[in-house]
C-alpha cells in the first residue's frame, strides 16, 4: 500500500537535512493508533493494538512492530518492516 505521506517524505527529509537531524522516530506504545505512523508508512494500527515505531532516515523508512502485527504490517506498510519479537 502506498502511504499518504509518501509525497511529503521529501519535505520531511529536506527539513531534517537543513536542521542536521539524522533520523525521525515516531513511537507509539499507546492503545490508540498513531496518525504519523499511518501517514508516513501506510500501516493502520488496530485500536487497542500493539506498539510500533517508525524510523525515518534520509534514505529509509523502517517500521518496527510486534510479531502479532508483523504479517499485517508487511501487507500494508510502504516501508521495511522489522519484527521486534
Amino acid at each position: 500500500m502506498r502511504s499518504a505521506g509518501r509525497e511529503n517524505l521529501k519535505e520531511l527529509r529536506n527539513f531534517m537535512e537543513d536542521k542536521k537531524i539524522d533520523a525521525a522516530l515516531f513511537i507509539n506504545s499507546d492503545v490508540s493508533p498513531d496518525i504519523h505512523i499511518r501517514y508516513f508508512s501506510g500501516f493502520v494500527q488496530e485500536p487497542g493494538g500493539y506498539s510500533c515505531n517508525l524510523l525515518i532516515t534520509k534514505d529509509k523508512r523502517i517500521l518496527f512492530t510486534t510479531s502479532l502485527d508483523f504479517k499485517r504490517a508487511k501487507e500494508q506498510a510502504d516501508a521495511e518492516v522489522v519484527d521486534i519479537k
